[in-house]
């Protein structure tokens, strides 16, 4: 009974804390697929090449599909740290500034927003806050 109540503990614990953590989700509301490169990094500061090379690994999100970012537990400890999204739709080889974008997303202790999702349209992209209750650190948005 006690390591019953043990592993439930633990399994509660994680579970409740991988909801304190915050996150971006992306949405692909085009009629085409989207391209999506995202990285954590330390504001200000040149990239390591492993985090580079995360970056160039793009995720695949079809058509009304969604990707979810979520953050390393060593990000929320480390400082000036920055959520990086770039995204283009099309195919791969066919990059222009007209079906692509960027945000960029600073993590703090400051007041903001613990999730976004980033709904991407033919046209534009809207940020769009989602509802929590409690969040260890916070998204504010370092693009505007």
């Amino acid at each position: 009974m006690n390591k019953l109540l043990v592993i439930t503990a633990i399994i509660l614990v994680f579970q409740v804390a991988k909801l304190t953590k915050p996150s971006v989700s992306v949405y692909n509301q085009t009629d085409d697929v989207v391209y999506l490169f995202s990285g954590v990094s330390q504001d200000g500061v040149e990239p390591e090449i492993e985090e580079v090379t995360a970056m160039m690994r793009p995720v695949r999100i079809n058509i009304g599909e969604t990707a979810h970012i979520r953050l390393a537990y060593s990000d929320l400890y480390k400082p000036n740290r920055v959520i990086s999204l770039g995204w283009y739709r099309g195919k791969r080889d066919e990059w222009s500034y007209r079906n692509s974008g960027y945000n960029t997303f600073n993590i703090t202790t400051k007041p903001g927003v613990c999730s976004v999702t980033i709904i991407i349209k033919k046209d534009e992209a809207t940020i769009r806050p989602d509802r929590t209750i409690f969040c260890y650190k916070y998204l504010n948005s370092a693009s505007e």
